[in-house]
């Protein structure tokens, strides 16, 4: 990552993309392996190979040519300014897709674009190391970070070992003076994650403050998982299902609002990151999906509602978990149809059912069960209205206050509406 120019990340097949002039910070590439890769440099023994393993490259990343170069020093390409891929792991993805194509490697490079993420296995036992070297500034932003890749709930899970041997990924660090933060590495052929995050040691608490540290390891990380850039604008990628063209918020972006700042994940991070990743739900509990169209937001625990977006409903991913049976301490959140064309939920009943003895909508069901006040583990679900009663507006509910804070764009915010799981 570099200062000062951009910080980006971009998950794998996203193309969120998002032109902000602000800070930049750019990942560039581990060195602890050169030994290595300068044996397996042998092998690439001419400019026409290396352009094949170039071709192959922006074909997997969806990017064009230009942006992949080779780092003759490091013996690595570099992927989109900000991460990249040794020669030796660039040569075993290289081989495992012709493997898969069943075409000859001479003759053909792989048309279809790879995904360069980590097996089931892996995810689910990552095991991270951090350099005792480290300052106490860096090893608290770690600690937090992995914090955050835990708190997802997904299909990753992060745990930190005292001992470098059993660590899959090995957090070290360096002094250069540069504008280069901290550098990551995709995973390899097998699935495992990228091996390496190196940070740069001249960025400290009074050059960066701690928020940063901690959003420049998530952001690592997420490279090491096989995660690229949300505004990721010449990677290119396939938009993931419930993700917007962009999203400022996203912890993965490589340009940042310096006036933002960002606590952690978006909810299209959450959305893309369970996407590929996906958790394994409880019997009791569903991903409360989220719907925009027909000039309203529209909740359910039921996708086959709506499916992947119809009746002029496209599909904005989850808004998070939500049980579906009741559960001690939970409350029903009731569904209600206004007769303006607005969904409405409510913890209250009458809010809803002592109005519509009037004629202003009607009742639906019971949409999932919510805590009424904070537990652990659960997450707030924001209410605003962009009317002034609540009959007369378009109700918008997120987990996400940054997406609306405490009222933006003629949203009022009206409290929380309930904590979901």
């Amino acid at each position: 990552m570099k200062a000062k120019t951009k910080m980006t990340l971009q998950l794998l097949l996203a193309c969120w993309v998002l032109l902000i002039t602000t800070i930049v910070i750019s990942c560039k590439k581990e060195s602890s392996s050169t030994s290595t890769l300068r044996q397996d440099v042998d092998l690439i023994k001419n400019k026409d190979e290396i352009s094949t393993l170039k071709d192959f490259l922006a074909k997997t990343f969806s990017t064009k040519k230009e942006e992949i170069k080779f780092d003759s020093t490091q013996q690595a390409f570099i992927i989109g300014n900000d991460a990249a891929m040794p020669i030796a792991v660039a040569k075993e993805h290289y081989k495992k897709s012709i493997a898969a194509s069943g075409k000859n490697a001479q003759y053909k490079v792989l048309q279809q674009r790879r995904q360069i993420m980590m097996n089931n296995a892996a995810a689910s036992n990552v095991t991270v190391w951090i350099d005792p070297a480290f300052s106490t500034e860096w090893k608290n932003a770690t600690n937090t970070a992995i914090g955050h890749w835990n708190g997802l709930e997904s299909a990753i899970k992060v745990i930190l070992v005292a001992d470098r041997t059993l660590a899959k990924i090995k957090i070290t660090p360096f002094f250069q003076n540069n504008n280069v933060i901290a550098t990551g590495s995709y995973p390899d052929a097998v699935g495992n994650p990228g091996p390496t995050i190196v940070v740069n040691t001249k960025f400290n608490s009074s050059i960066l403050p701690k928020e940063e540290q901690r959003n420049t390891i998530i952001h690592e990380m997420g490279h090491c998982f096989g995660l690229t850039h949300t505004d990721g604008y010449n990677e290119g990628g396939t938009l993931i299902p419930g993700t917007p063209t962009s999203d400022p918020f996203s912890i993965m972006n490589a340009a940042t609002n310096p006036n933002l700042i960002l606590t952690g994940f978006s909810l299209y991070d959450i959305v893309a990151i369970d996407y590929f990743y996906p958790k394994s739900l409880p019997a009791n509990i569903s991903r409360f999906y989220r719907y925009v169209g027909n000039g309203e937001h529209f909740y359910t625990t039921n996708k086959n509602e709506l499916g992947g977006g119809a009746s002029g409903y496209a599909f904005e991913g989850f808004a998070g978990y939500i049980y579906t049976n009741q559960e001690s301490g939970t409350v029903p959140l009731y569904r209600f149809y206004l007769r303006n064309g607005d969904h409405f939920y409510t913890t209250d009943p009458y809010e809803g059912i002592g109005d519509f003895g009037q004629g202003y909508g009607t009742y639906e069901g019971i949409a999932g069960y919510v805590y009424t006040s904070q537990v652990e583990g659960a997450r707030p679900l924001y209410r605003y209205n962009s009317g002034q009663i609540f009959y007369s507006g378009e109700h918008f509910y997120t987990t996400n206050f940054g997406e609306l804070g405490t009222g933006a764009g003629g949203y009022v915010y009206e409290g929380v509406a309930g904590y979901l799981r």
